[in-house]
């Protein structure tokens, strides 16, 4: 059975990782996080769990645009957040 839904530990465990050692991929992650986590689909919150694993520069160089996850899944995830961002004028 899939389970539907992350606990309030679990998704504690994910906002903590949201906090990055650069200050911009920390305000453009945890903004997406506060603002979007919810509405992902089980597949990208999995996902969005997964990418967080990754180093700072990895996720920098995909956010600006420079190189692009080999994880289409990644990838796709990646693209939401800089067009949330965007829209949010960051």
């Amino acid at each position: 059975m899939m389970k539907n839904f992350y606990t309030r530990r679990e998704k504690s465990r994910i906002e903590w990782a949201c906090r990055r050692g650069m200050l911009e991929l920390d305000i453009i992650i945890t903004s997406f996080f506060e603002n979007c986590f919810d509405e992902l689909t089980q597949n990208e919150k999995r996902s969005f769990a997964t990418l967080l694993e990754y180093s700072d520069p990895d996720l920098f160089s995909w956010i600006i645009g420079y190189s692009r996850s080999k994880n289409l899944e990644h990838a796709l995830l990646v693209d939401k957040i800089i067009s949330y961002n965007l829209n949010q004028g960051y």
